[in-house]
This record gives structure tokens, sequence and C-alpha cells, in this order.
């Protein structure tokens, strides 16, 4: 990492004029300074070096905090209820990352920023702040990728949901629900901290060119919520089995969890509705999916998370909204999007009370 501090200084130079904008309360730079400090800090720790040398030749950089002064920065950015100082911290971030080679070199910086969102949430209307600094970000004229790295590195670290590479491995969210306290916005909030657009754990094809992960999007999402449906069963009585005691087990694709919906859902809560009332139910913050089965069961199916609706409820030519892993990751769009016209008329719904 300490090879890095030309790009950084190059990039967040590169970044000032959309800094200025969006930094009401005095620019990211400093803040962005003292964040690397710490990591550097933390990397020459690890190396047992000394650290001689600061960044110079960008706004902000060229004098560097003292150490441990990150903290009543964050504090201060996040009691005054403006954000610009973390957003444009984050946007300095997302430039740096857009150098090449650069992710393999900022982990410990990521780390760090994730600590800083982290404790800007905790602060009195912080989680509010932090959710649309995020959406701002995304918006961000900077590389997908960068974006998408910050996103599930930064934001999805801050919120303490650990998502393993591994998909057969289960997650540890940070954001549950459970059956009596169900509301339309923590089921977005439980939807969205697993950043399905972005999160390695879901990406398509990453493993044999043909692999999707709409089952185990499903899975982690229900299992959050306190309704799993569930990626191993007992091969003889479908009962869920938990990960590592799954010797014997069988693991459920797409199609199969559409079976299992049908033939035992319903022993584990989960009844069949309509379409309309798998919205309707959503928007009541009730976990819901959908379930389609190949008719070519050589080839995969699709399951999806029903989410409450941005339009004000169910509209059929657009279908339900959903969140989805799949050939396409995406954490909001509409079934009629991804379905052609004769695999939706054969999508079921399910909801869980």
């Amino acid at each position: 990492m300490l090879n890095t501090i030309d790009q950084v200084a190059a990039a967040c130079a590169a970044a000032e004029p959309k800094i200025k904008q969006g930094a009401p309360t005095g620019g990211g730079g400093p803040l962005f300074a003292s964040v690397l400090e710490q990591a550097l800090q933390q990397e020459a720790t690890a190396r047992s070096v000394s650290l001689t040398a600061a960044p110079t030749g960008a706004g902000g950089l060229a004098q560097l905090p003292q150490r441990g002064s990150i903290e009543p920065m964050i504090l201060a950015a996040a009691a005054s209820g403006e954000a610009g100082d973390i957003e444009a911290a984050l946007l300095m971030l997302c430039m740096t990352l857009q150098s090449e080679g650069a992710e393999r070199e900022l982990g410990p910086l990521m780390g760090v920023m994730a600590s800083m969102v982290g404790q800007a949430r905790t602060r009195s209307g912080g989680d509010e702040a932090m959710e649309g600094v995020r959406r701002t970000l995304m918006q961000a004229d900077c590389a997908p990728a960068a974006l998408g790295r910050v996103e599930a590195r930064v934001f999805g670290a801050a919120q303490g949901t650990f998502l393993p590479d591994e998909a057969w491995k289960p997650t540890n969210p940070q954001i549950c629900g459970r059956p009596g306290e169900r509301s339309a916005e923590r089921l977005d909030q439980v939807l969205d901290q697993f950043a399905v657009e972005s999160a390695e754990r879901y990406r398509a094809h990453r493993r044999t060119g043909s692999d999707t992960y709409c089952n185990i999007y499903v899975w982690d999402a229900t299992s959050a919520l306190g309704c799993e449906i569930p990626h191993y069963v007992d091969a003889a009585t479908g009962a869920p089995r938990s990960y590592p005691d799954v010797a014997g087990a069988v693991e459920l694709g797409a199609n199969s969890l559409h079976d299992w919906l049908v033939s035992s859902g319903q022993t584990y809560g989960w009844r069949e509705v309509s379409a309309a009332e798998a919205q309707a139910l959503a928007d009541q913050g009730y976990p819901a999916v959908t379930a389609w089965r190949n008719p070519n069961p050589a080839r995969a199916g699709h399951v999806q998370m029903v989410r409450p609706s941005r339009e004000g409820g169910y509209d059929p030519a657009r279908g339900v909204a959903v969140a989805q892993a799949g050939a396409r990751n995406s954490r909001y769009t509409y079934t009629s999007d991804v379905f052609g016209a004769d695999a939706l008329r054969a999508v079921r719904y399910f909801v869980h009370d």
C-alpha cells in the first residue's frame, strides 16, 4: 500500500472539482487524508516499519491531521447533519480505485472507511444519512466496478453483514427481521444489506461460466428474515439442514426450491398466493418470493425476493417488484423485465406470515 500514495494523490486531484461540489462542510480532503493516514499506520505496523512520509500534492492531503483525529472529524460531520465530507471522502476512494491495481493495495484503506461509515451510522439519524450517501455515491461518474467495490466492501462491511464468497456457506446478516415485527422499511433494509448487484457472492458465471445464484440470495434473505427457504434439506424428509451439519443433505437449486415450496413450504410457514397478494403483503413488510420451474429439467429455474413497490402497489403490466441474483443481478426490478410472457404465466408466488 505504501506504493499507492502517488496514485491516491493523483486521483484526489482529479476528483477535486466534484469534491468541491459535494462537500458543504469544507471538503472531504482532510477527512480522506486522516483515513489514509490511519490505513497507512495499520499497514506500517503490520509490516513492522515506520511511517515516515506523508502524501503530498493533492489539496487536503498535503497536511495530514494528527493520528487519531479521524474520530472527532467523523462525529462532527455526523452530528452536524452534513454528510458532505464523508461523501466526498468516499468519492475520493472511488476515484482512487479506478487506478489500475489499486484495489489490491487499498484493502486497509477500505477497512478504515468501513469503520468510518459504521461510526457515522451510530449517530442520531446517521443510518438514514449514510443510506443517502450510499444512494448518491452509486450515481457518481465513476467506473461501475469501483462503485460496486465501495458498496460491498465499505457499506456492506459497515453494516456488519458478512458475505462469504463461497455460496454454500451461510451469511452473518447484521439486519434481521422476525415474524410479528414486519414493516416495509425493515424488509428493504434486510434485502439491501446483501448488496446483490455488487457482492462477489452473487456474481454470475464466476466458477463454471454458467453458474448463477438466485437460490443463494433467496436463502440469505429469508434466513435474515427468520423464515429460511433452505439451501440444504434432508434428502428423505425435506427438512431444512444447517451448515456445516449437512452430511447426507441435498442442496436445492431454483427448480428444487420451487418444488420444496410446493411440497413442504406450508409446513414451514410459506403459503401460495397470487401476484397481487404477494405485492400487497411485501408492501406491508411480509417476506414473499417468486418461484419458476424451468420446463426443461436440465436447465435452471428462477427464484426472487418480492420487495415493497416504489410505485404504490401492484400493476399487472409490470408484475411484482423484486430483488434478484441471476444472470442479471438487480436490487430493484420487475418480473415483467425478467420473464418472457409464457414464463411469467408459470411463475408462482409464496408469502410467509
